[in-house]
């Protein structure tokens, strides 16, 4: 495994990454290390293959169990089969802005990825959208991207019981995020 932890990360190397995971026996982690005012950090997890450190590692070229489903459906976020290592995240673009559901061990939620020289006053054009609905969310910005974080279930891979609620209201809310974002004039 490859670990790379920095303040922020230029989308190339993003893009580099999530290439190397698909063709390599590497496992291949962006982890972005942030301070607050009181000098504390927290790190968030970028880019890397969704399977657990600690766990025991899936037959090459697997699906993904819990994303078959959705990719199956007919849905917005219907496609190809993922694979276990790429099993983190999907998503679906529009706008300029990537809509990721993303899946950890606890938890589910949707990440906005907004790129570009205008990124801060178009997030704030998106947080604008969602002013009145019922969706909470945080900025998590960077050097290269603003972003935002919709929080869906205190629930993740480790709670296979509820798949099937985490499926049904991720791809909801993902569907509805992207609708509002796709029909606006950002």
């Amino acid at each position: 495994m490859a670990v790379l932890v920095a303040e922020d990360f230029e989308e190339l190397m993003i893009v580099t990454c999530r290439f190397r995971d698909e063709d390599s026996n590497i496992d291949w982690y962006l982890v972005q290390a942030q301070a607050n005012s009181h000098n504390e950090l927290s790190f968030h997890h970028v880019v890397g293959p969704a399977i657990d450190i600690q766990t025991e590692r899936k037959v090459e070229g697997e699906e993904s169990e819990f994303w078959a489903p959705i990719r199956k459906g007919d849905g917005l976020f219907s496609g190809k089969p993922i694979l276990i290592r790429n099993d983190g995240y999907i998503s679906e673009a529009t706008r300029g802005v990537e809509v990721c559901l993303h899946l950890t061990s606890h938890q589910c939620y949707i990440r906005l990825w907004i790129r570009g020289k205008n990124r801060l006053e178009r997030r704030d054009k998106v947080k604008e959208l969602f002013r009145e609905s019922n969706y909470e969310y945080k900025d998590r910005d960077t050097a290269m991207y603003a972003t935002l974080i919709f929080p869906v279930l205190d629930k993740g891979r480790k709670d296979q019981d509820a798949w099937p609620e985490m499926r049904k209201k991720l791809v909801a809310m993902g569907t509805d995020i992207y609708n509002k974002i796709n029909e606006s004039d950002l």
